[in-house]
């Protein structure tokens, strides 16, 4: 346990950084969304679900996003997607 300073009081407030491999390991990635629950002596870390992803829609965009500006605004415009 630590503490970090609360601006602009600078109340001194407990603090816990945890860093680590094992995070990973666990399945905590980096941008991972997480749950944390706790009783009187006891927290607990739990991984969110990520959303269901469209790998297909994905791709397509990762695609688009290579192309030239102009040739991304044809693509848009012909797709209805954006006007222009």
């Amino acid at each position: 346990m630590s503490y970090a300073s609360r601006y602009p009081s600078y109340t001194r407030i407990p603090s816990i950084i945890m860093k680590g491999q094992w995070l990973t390991a666990a399945g905590f990635i980096t941008g991972t969304e997480i749950e944390v629950n706790f009783t009187a002596d006891r927290i607990v870390l739990t991984v969110k679900p990520p959303e269901h992803v469209d790998e297909q829609l994905v791709n397509v965009l990762v695609q688009l996003n290579k192309l030239p500006a102009r040739k991304q605004k044809q693509v848009l415009a012909l797709s209805g997607v954006a006007k222009g």
